[in-house]
């Protein structure tokens, strides 16, 4: 009896499906004062060309395989969490957020950080309470609320997925070590500091402590009279 095999399909009839997956990825880290900042990032877009091609003797298996990697140095695209966020302050006292606003390139330079794109990096703060600060398991309970929201509640116009990936906080000797002038531009701590932590400025210019926890740069130091 003759071996028969099946026909194939021809390499240029197969239809290959295109199905854009967004894999985002969530970093979380604390600040001074349990200032916390929240900022997501693209992660892996991944689409798959897949067929095969078996011939049982010559054992031929024929695909490919393209994977895309965006650039994590790129925010994910979140615009409708914003608009939520913005318009329900039900949802943001719900998911712990208190503000949204541009990162700071660094602690020398008030101006926002810019994306490859030439947009401005964006991120998501919240406040840890006194009893919760310096603690990393409330970090990440804080972060993932964020992102069961982001997962389940925003209805996305293509499959937006977010996932934690790492905790940014840095510590020296168990204790976060960073200022808010590593975050916030200057006439966002002013804000942050009228609003959230003290009532007489006064007071927190007569201290060494406090000043340096705000601002960790020198120069910042010597400016303090126009951003407080």
């Amino acid at each position: 009896m003759t071996d028969s095999y099946p026909i194939w399909k021809k390499v240029d009839n197969v239809k290959f499906k295109y199905s854009p997956q967004k894999n985002n990825q969530v970093f979380v880290k604390e600040f001074k004062f349990g200032l916390l900042s929240l900022q997501l990032k693209k992660g892996n877009i991944g689409f798959i060309w897949n067929y095969g091609l078996c011939v049982f003797f010559y054992r031929i298996y024929l695909c490919l395989f393209l994977l895309l990697r965006s650039n994590l140095n790129e925010d994910a695209y979140f615009k409708d969490f914003i608009h939520v966020i913005e318009s329900s302050s039900e949802v943001a006292e719900e998911l712990g957020t208190i503000k949204l606003c541009y990162v700071r390139d660094s602690s020398k330079c008030n101006r926002p950080k810019i994306q490859g794109s030439g947009y401005k990096f964006c991120q998501i703060l919240g406040m840890a309470p006194q009893e919760k600060e310096n603690d990393g398991s409330f970090r990440k309970v804080w972060a993932e609320k964020i992102i069961h929201y982001l997962n389940n509640e925003i209805k996305w116009k293509y499959k937006n997925i977010f996932n934690f990936k790492a905790d940014n906080t840095r510590t020296l000797e168990n204790k976060v070590c960073s200022s808010l002038d590593k975050c916030l531009l200057d006439e966002v701590i002013g804000g942050f500091v009228d609003t959230y932590l003290f009532d007489d400025i006064q007071k927190i210019k007569e201290s060494n402590k406090v000043m340096m926890a705000l601002f960790g740069n020198e120069e910042n130091l010597d400016i303090e009279e126009n951003i407080l």
